[in-house]
Order: C-alpha cells, then structure tokens, then sequence
C-alpha cells in the first residue's frame, strides 16, 4: 500500500508506476525495519508507535492550530451582523 501512494505522489494522474525491482526493494525494506523492531521488543515498539502517531497526528494539529484564529473571527463576525 505505502508502494501505490509513492506512486501516486511521484507520477500524479499518471499511469507511470516504479520499477518492480525498486518496489520489491522498498518493501522489503519495510517489511525488515518492522521486524527488526518487532524482534527488539515490546518497549521498542511502544516507542517507535508513540513516535509513529505523533507523526501521522502532526498535520492535522498543525492544521487545526493554523485555522483557529480563522474560525473564531468567522463566528464572531456572523453574532455581531444579526
């Protein structure tokens, strides 16, 4: 799955995929990192979740953060108009 969205970001609207060989590296790469963390063990997977969420939850705070001052000026201006 992570192999079709690097395609979609590297050829957008595009038929162009990667090269197999460069798409069975890329696997197995991630498939090996997340075994390694795996046969680490459980604390090491804990933190490399922690780390991973605050990853996948960084745009959308930083999104939120950015749209707050928006947001209250909009509410105040539709309570003041009527």
């Amino acid at each position: 799955m992570f192999c079709d969205y690097l395609e979609e970001a590297l050829y957008p609207h595009s038929e162009q995929q990667l090269p197999p060989l460069v798409s069975y590296a890329i696997k197995l790469v991630l498939v090996a990192s997340v075994t390694y963390l795996n046969v680490r063990g459980v604390d090491v997977v804990g933190k490399a979740a922690v780390m991973f969420s605050v990853l996948v939850m960084a745009p959308f705070v930083t999104m939120v953060a950015m749209g707050m001052p928006r947001a209250g000026a909009y509410t105040r201006s539709q309570f003041s108009s009527t």
